[in-house]
């Protein structure tokens, strides 16, 4: 591999007048993007989406359940940074820690467009906090935020040449998302040719730690080596229960994700960090000899490499991929940077006025579309108030509780109605094909369509299964489009037999 140079010649694409501070301009978009998230954080009484009820539960309970700080699932960097939060503020809480780190990123990426010399740096955040995606996952407790915050200082590190700190930054990365294993095999070429091999030791340490507490909660089985239990248990199926799309799926959604009137600037800062990058200088390219230009390709190939991955598998329908377009959001710093090139390069070009202010004007495009499909605040969907009912009826049927005092629902939303964990042999059974043969004692079962599919093969429950396995029908809930059906294990908890006619069910609870 070619070992890469210190020196730094002249970068003609990026070699613009020395940047100008925009501290006033930066400090206005976070006030208002801090305002608004808050507010919505506050507004919205739902969840963005089902799996972001999946992690708050597993924070909500992690204290009380040192395993879900290590559960596979639910992912150890998303977990260990709500756990805190979530105990202390409830779901508000997991919200703010996440405009936190929005905020955050939002800072980096002003650094970052700094050292690269962009001549307005502030546009960068500007553009990242347009992004509709980043600002309704600013106040959502799923696993794009941390994971993109700990990216992106890993960035910032190697861009500021401390690759101790990058290489331990990337080592943790794919505890928040599978894209940490892309950015693990970048940082290790990255390692190699800056001649800095000696920290490659460093990157498997957290994945092997993490297998490590994986095996100490499952009781140390001897039938299993310790460093085996991650790859055992990683839960995305290779053939896809979701299906499968068209490859250029994701490209026809960026604008989207970037928001309509700033898409255009991409197609043009890719163009130019490309050309830079790869720009000969003194007879080198300038990839080889300049760590600003180096960045700069980074910059482009790292979200272009994840896209172009990412409409692979849905295109073929491997590992779990389900067309989400928030997969996209876990570089969406690295996306607002190359807009912001693009961007600076048509002001510079035309000599257009204000930059900022049309920025800002600009970024409040989605405001007005929100008006005619409402997104923001999160509303309680039909799921949402389904779980509340089938909760609402298991506390008050007589007797009920005392006889199936364990919860298992395919359903995250009647877990969280009766805040109740899944995994706590107490008042929990988790969701899972191996759960459901077992049938154990003093069991209901709660199953919704929700339960064809799912990441996890293991998790994917046919109704046909439920009656193979000898389970009791006693009825279904009904909520307008929604329904969910529930069984009981053969036996109560006590052991005696089931008595369906004891546990009359409702039925239709839609509102009248």
């Amino acid at each position: 591999m070619a070992q890469l140079a210190y020196a730094s010649p002249p970068l003609p694409a990026l070699a613009l007048p020395k940047p100008r501070n925009n501290p006033l301009a930066l400090c206005i978009a976070i006030a208002i993007f801090a305002a608004m998230s808050l507010w919505m954080a506050v507004a919205s009484k739902g969840f963005l989406e089902a799996d972001a009820c999946t992690h708050y539960m597993f924070a909500r309970h992690a204290i009380d359940e040192p395993a879900y700080l290590i559960n596979v699932w639910g992912r150890p960097l998303c977990t260990c940074t709500y756990v805190l939060p979530a105990a202390l503020g409830g779901v508000l809480g997991v919200r703010m820690m996440s405009l936190a780190l929005a905020i955050a990123m939002g800072l980096i990426t002003y650094r970052i467009a700094q050292k690269q010399n962009y001549r307005l740096p502030a546009l960068a955040p500007i553009l990242l906090f347009a992004q509709p995606l980043f600002y309704v996952h600013s106040f959502s407790e799923l696993t794009e935020i941390p994971f993109a915050f700990v990216a992106t200082l890993a960035f910032w590190a190697y861009q500021s040449k401390n690759f101790l700190a990058m290489t331990i930054l990337v080592a943790i990365t794919p505890s928040g998302r599978p894209e940490g294993f892309f950015l693990i095999a970048l940082a290790a070429l990255a390692l190699i040719a800056h001649r800095r091999w000696y920290y490659l030791f460093i990157l498997p340490i957290p994945l092997l730690l993490w297998s490590y507490l994986g095996w100490l909660t499952w009781g140390t089985p001897e039938e299993m080596h310790w460093y085996r239990w991650l790859q055992v248990n990683w839960p995305y199926a290779a053939k896809s229960a979701y299906g499968s799309g068209e490859w250029y799926h994701f490209i026809l959604q960026l604008p989207v994700l970037l928001s309509p009137l700033m898409f255009p600037a991409l197609p043009i800062g890719i163009v130019l960090s490309l050309r830079a990058s790869l720009r000969k200088t003194h007879g080198t390219i300038a990839f080889f000899t300049d760590h600003t230009a180096r960045c700069q390709f980074l910059i482009a190939f790292i979200p272009l490499t994840i896209l172009f991955v990412h409409s692979v598998l849905w295109a073929t329908g491997r590992m779990a991929s389900n067309g989400e377009l928030r997969y996209l959001l876990c570089v969406a710093p690295l996306w607002a940077l190359l807009c912001a090139q693009g961007y600076e390069w048509v002001w510079d070009r035309f000599r257009l006025p204000a930059p900022f202010l049309i920025a800002a004007l600009a970024a409040t495009t989605p405001i007005y579309a929100n008006r005619y499909y409402q997104v923001v605040p999160f509303k309680v969907y039909n799921e949402d108030l389904l779980g509340r009912a089938v909760a609402d009826w298991y506390r008050k049927t007589p007797n009920l509780r005392a006889d199936y005092p364990r919860v298992m629902a395919s359903l995250p939303a009647i877990y969280f109605a009766l805040d109740v964990s899944q995994s706590n042999p107490r008042d929990g059974e988790t969701w899972g094909r191996k759960n459901v043969a077992n049938k154990d004692p003093g069991v209901i079962l709660m199953w919704d369509i929700n339960a064809l599919t799912n990441a996890s093969a293991d998790m994917i429950v046919k109704k046909e299964e439920i009656d193979a396995a000898g389970w009791i029908w006693i009825g279904n809930i009904i909520y307008q489009d929604k329904w969910c059906m529930i069984y009981l294990s053969p036996k109560t908890a006590s052991g005696a037999p089931a008595d369906p006619a004891r546990y009359p069910v409702p039925w239709d609870v839609s509102p009248d």
